[in-house]
């Protein structure tokens, strides 16, 4: 049982009518839908990087189209009737866009060889994705702008598209890219005498067709470079929001778009060394006010313990004081600096006196523990987050601890 193939007759039949061979129940993940197999269909089924089809046959919506088994199988959640006769419609314009980025493909990868010398190993052809693996050690953009003039000035100059049914010995009579993986029924996709490949996806009939094809990203793999690719309206509608933002900021910026660069890189600078300023006038004023907190605080055995709660701070600055001080005053400090409804906790210790024998990793666990959260550190300095409600009376827990601790401490 073989379905006749009329997308390699026509790729731009959109409709044609069949006959119900077999219904097969699906399983697995598909468990609950049907596959149907017709005497003939325009249903392209996935394969070769190439998704399959939807659309409907009679009033039954065709959710995917996949090849099992030697069978088109077209996917279903309604059952059909063996030997009815049916209508078929595939949702042309999304294979239309499949035809598009196949054919952009075939075009690209060539183009990457030819003025790069850069194979493509792997193809993903998705619904929103279109990228090529391509077997480099470098790529720039100035390379990749050589590839993109090759294969537009490919599409701009109407190359015919054509297949060739051949054999295996036929195979020396076309210089193809890569070998095929069959032995039999190749079939060749000619981009105009500038690509061969073997291919049974479905593609335009000329290139013009395509518009414009373009590079818009690539990432370091394995093996060389994953190239993200647009081509068709996509590639026109990236161009338009991309050129309409960059000229809506050079208009903010007041400069024009060849300077946009130098500008945004300048303001950068100047960001960077007015955060900086910032971040030294905040350390200043919260060492200042954790310096007076302990001058005026309460002390236990002569150790002043200074606990400040705070939301107006930065913690990476508070962490950076506390480490400071403990280095050079005799103190113990317990801070919780509050954001986003949470209390981002600091309990430290100097190691000048009695306090060396206060474990502030064990009081941290202690707090956690009775006031929610987790944390964890060294004798001297521990930190962790916490539950905001209830902070003063999990510090007086601490403070009495601290209490105990110094005192036991001093007895001996």
């Amino acid at each position: 049982m073989t379905t006749e193939k009329l997308y390699y007759k026509n790729a731009y039949q959109k409709e044609f009518t069949s006959k119900v061979l077999e219904v097969i129940e699906l399983k697995g993940e598909l468990k609950g839908k049907f596959g149907i197999i017709l005497e003939k269909t325009c249903f392209y089924p996935e394969g070769g990087g190439q998704l399959g089809d939807k659309g409907k046959i009679d009033k039954i919506s065709v959710l995917d189209t996949q090849f099992k088994d030697g069978e088109i199988i077209h996917i279903t959640e309604k059952s059909l009737e063996i030997g009815k006769k049916v209508k078929g419609k595939i949702d042309w314009v999304r294979r239309y866009k499949f035809m598009q980025n196949h054919t952009a493909q075939h075009i690209l990868s060539e183009s990457f060889l030819k003025e790069l010398g850069g194979e493509t190993f792997s193809v993903h052809l998705g619904e929103n994705s279109l990228t090529l693996d391509i077997g480099l050690s470098k790529l720039k953009w100035e390379d990749v702008f050589k590839v993109e003039n090759m294969a537009n000035k490919i599409i701009s100059e109407n190359r015919q598209i054509e297949t060739h049914w051949v054999s295996k010995d036929e195979l020396d009579k076309f210089p193809l890219r890569k070998k095929p993986k069959v032995n039999e029924n190749i079939r060749i996709v000619e981009v105009g005498k500038f690509d061969y490949s073997a291919c049974g996806g479905t593609h335009l009939n000329c290139s013009s067709e395509l518009g414009i094809v373009k590079v818009i990203k690539w990432i370091k793999v394995k093996k060389g470079f994953r190239v993200d690719f647009i081509c068709g309206e996509r590639a026109l509608s990236d161009y338009q929001w991309k050129n309409k933002m960059i000229l809506e900021i050079a208009e903010f910026l007041a400069v024009k778009k060849k300077d946009l660069m130098d500008s945004v890189e300048k303001l950068f600078e100047e960001n960077k060394i007015q955060r900086k300023q910032i971040e030294e006038l905040q350390y200043k004023l919260l060492e200042d006010k954790f310096k007076r907190e302990i001058n005026q605080t309460r002390r236990i055995e002569g150790i002043p313990v200074v606990k400040l709660i705070s939301n107006d701070g930065n913690f990476k600055i508070i962490r950076k004081i506390v480490t400071d001080l403990i280095e050079i005053e005799q103190c113990i400090i317990l801070t919780a600096n509050i954001a986003n409804n949470k209390a981002n906790l600091i309990f430290a210790r100097s190691s000048k006196g009695n306090e060396s024998q206060v474990e502030m990793n064990t009081l941290l666990k202690l707090f956690t523990s009775k006031k929610g959260g987790k944390g964890g550190g060294k004798p001297n300095f521990a930190q962790g987050g916490g539950n905001v409600e209830g902070l003063e009376d999990g510090f007086e827990i601490i403070f009495k601890k601290i209490e105990e601790n110094l005192k036991k401490t001093g007895k001996k």
